[in-house]
């Protein structure tokens, strides 16, 4: 009778042991390197949004759903949205990281971590989905030199279709909003005006 249960114990440890690793799972769509900034919202990261906002700017530019730089064309192609959830348990829990087009909604890519036996929280699951697919980004392309500056020139022509004023009027609502430091928007400024 002790051997028995011994050996159940074993095969579910073996059945559960292997399952504490990530997996991932690339989507129909563009690859994950080709995208250059990541919309993380409240709604999709929940209590996570602090967390995923930190650690997938390490890789991406982050935006947040109502910064300004989501109105320019070549950001919006560039750009992905996550979504973190996860499924608590008594034998195993489960963290995921979902990534898609921010522009279509095609999946792009998804980690996971499962962990098995006795876990009964998912966090340490999420945090480590967020950090693959951190990962995951950071094995792509570098991102551009001007990635992180929101006045990047559009296809082709400097600034596009929209007015030197326009930009610059955008390029003031930035810096109001805290969202470039005071040396990018010197920088910025100067580039346009040199135009």
């Amino acid at each position: 009778m002790k051997h028995t249960l011994l050996a159940v114990l074993a095969l579910v440890l073996l059945a559960i042991v292997p399952g504490c690793t990530i997996s991932r799972t690339a989507g129909p769509g563009r690859p994950i390197g080709y995208y250059d900034y990541c919309v993380v919202s409240h709604q999709q990261t929940r209590e996570y949004f602090d967390t995923a906002s930190r650690m997938l700017d390490q890789s991406f530019v982050v935006l947040h759903e109502n910064d300004p730089r989501l109105e320019l064309p070549n950001v919006r192609q560039k750009a992905c949205m996550v979504t973190v959830d996860w499924t608590p348990g008594f034998w195993s829990s489960s963290g995921w990281v979902e990534v898609k087009d921010y522009g279509n909604g095609t999946h792009v890519h998804t980690s996971q971590m499962r962990r098995g036996m006795l876990w009964v929280g998912a966090g340490p699951d999420v945090l480590d989905a967020l950090r693959d697919v951190a990962a995951a980004r950071a094995a792509g392309p570098p991102l551009p030199a001007d990635a992180r500056s929101p006045m990047e020139e559009q296809q082709g022509s400097p600034g596009g279709s929209r007015s030197k004023a326009d930009r610059l009027r955008e390029l003031n609502e930035l810096r109001t909003q805290g969202l470039i430091s005071d040396p990018e928007y010197s920088k910025q400024r100067a580039k346009i005006i040199d135009e």
